[in-house]
């Protein structure tokens, strides 16, 4: 899944093409909260100098950054988290993180055997995990011209300068 909506239409997806393998990327929470926020940044910056991309994200639904920005609300969430912090704050996206990964872990969804959970980090590091997911997929396993790099890896966002809350939680 690239499209960060996508995740909420899983479980019907998921169901319904009972012979396709759904595979739901997951980062370390620090390094996704970091890129979040430098796409929300990016995203204001844009829409700062043209309208139109505004305007075109807002007609896509496309309301994960920038000035219509909208939050993630799952049922049995915690009620508006998303007031906590400032969205141009790192604790909102991992925040926002916590939120979606834990509606993932509890909606039943991974109980589908055609749903797997997949780390970005193991992905990048270790060539083997590559294999197995091959496997899981049924295709087969060829590297050529693949390369996966963590891209985060000197992240300006430690885990010092998060809530101490949130970050047990993440990691939890």
């Amino acid at each position: 899944i690239k499209n960060n909506n996508n995740h909420i239409r899983l479980k019907p997806l998921s169901e319904y093409f009972n012979k396709s393998k759904f595979l739901v990327i997951f980062r370390d929470p620090f390094s996704q909260a970091r890129s979040l926020l430098v796409q929300h940044i990016n995203f204001l910056k844009l829409q700062e100098k043209n309208e139109f991309i505004l305007e075109y994200m807002n007609l896509l639904g496309h309301n994960e950054f920038g000035k219509n920005v909208k939050p993630f609300i799952y049922a049995n969430s915690k009620n508006y988290w998303f007031r906590e912090f400032s969205n141009q704050n790192p604790n909102y996206w991992l925040n926002q993180w916590i939120q979606t990964y834990s509606w993932i872990l509890n909606s039943n969804l991974l109980k589908n055997k055609n749903v797997f959970l997949i780390s970005y980090e193991n992905l990048c590091n270790d060539k083997n995990y590559y294999k197995e997911i091959c496997n899981i997929c049924n295709i087969k396993n060829t590297t050529a011209g693949i390369d996966f790099k963590s891209g985060n890896k000197n992240s300006d966002i430690k885990q010092k300068d998060l809530d101490s809350l949130l970050v047990k939680q993440s990691i939890e």
